[in-house]
């Protein structure tokens, strides 16, 4: 991408593209503005640069910039979904409820937006401790996702509840959604990766660690794979094991420390993860 953007500096879809998953997911959030900066400079109805410079400027919570990004991207009538997510996180940092509202409301309105905004409402809810309101919501978006023919994200809607599940304490439940996740997803990197985290939470350690091997079998050059997925999975393996050790989970999350300020892939397509190694990192500190 990087020899795309400097081969074709006039190419605005260079810069824009640079400033997405290859920038946003390994948190160079200020590289990746510069990106989407120079992109609508080459094309200021570019709507896709629009959307990534306002999230970007939302992971620095830059939240009034991202607000005005997007102002000025509608002011020339460029809408995105991104965009929308965008809007809804600004508005539950601020804790705006009327304004959550409206999003949640208008976005329901389209195709287009439906589907991820039940995902990410969905998140929300199971954070607030709201589990029945929080399955039918993800049930909503699974769905959407379902009848769209893309199984892949309907599988990745279902594994995040795989983990509120499993964080919440109800282990079977969190078998049993991980086992739709993977039906639904088979072969997804950001599925298998949410699933086993779910089961190695929910006790079912074979599972997960089956799961970790054909990550590791199938993304040998995957950047989030080998430097997120794979380390948190050991992690939770070497505290979970008959004998837990903490210094061999400490230790294996090295390697993921580089980008602790990261989305990883599954932050960014599927809007949630991106703590996951953080949190086993504290977990593997109390347990030293």
């Amino acid at each position: 991408m990087e020899t795309w953007a400097e081969s074709y500096p006039r190419d605005a879809r260079a810069h824009n593209l640079l400033s997405g998953l290859a920038l946003s997911s390994t948190g160079q959030h200020e590289l990746a503005i510069a990106e989407t900066e120079k992109a609508i400079a080459l094309d200021p109805d570019l709507n896709p640069a629009h959307a990534n410079k306002a999230f970007n400027q939302l992971m620095l919570n830059r939240l009034d910039d991202a607000l005005l990004t997007i102002r000025f991207a509608s002011e020339r009538s460029l809408e995105s979904d991104t965009s929308v997510q965008t809007q809804y996180f600004v508005a539950f940092l601020t804790g705006n409820e009327n304004e959550l509202k409206r999003i949640t409301t208008e976005a329901r309105k389209s195709p287009a937006t439906e589907e991820i905004i039940s995902h990410i409402e969905a998140l929300g809810l199971a954070r607030a401790g709201q589990l029945q309101e929080a399955r039918r919501m993800a049930a909503v978006a699974v769905q959407i996702a379902q009848k769209s023919g893309r199984r892949e994200r309907a599988g990745l809607f279902e594994a995040a509840t795989a983990v509120w599940e499993a964080f919440y304490g109800n282990a079977a439940t969190a078998r049993q959604s991980a086992a739709r996740a993977l039906e639904l997803g088979k072969d997804g990197r950001e599925v298998e990766y949410a699933a086993a985290f779910a089961l190695a939470l929910a006790g079912d350690l074979p599972q997960s660690r089956a799961l970790a091997q054909d990550l590791t079998r199938e993304f040998p050059e995957d950047t989030s794979v080998q430097f997120l997925y794979l380390p948190t999975l050991r992690a939770l393996f070497s505290l979970n094991a008959p004998t837990p050790d903490a210094a061999a989970a400490i230790q294996a999350l090295q390697t993921a420390s580089r980008y602790d300020l990261a989305l990883g892939r599954i932050g960014f397509v599927g809007r949630y993860g991106g703590l996951y190694p953080i949190y086993v990192r504290g977990l593997a500190y109390l347990a030293a």
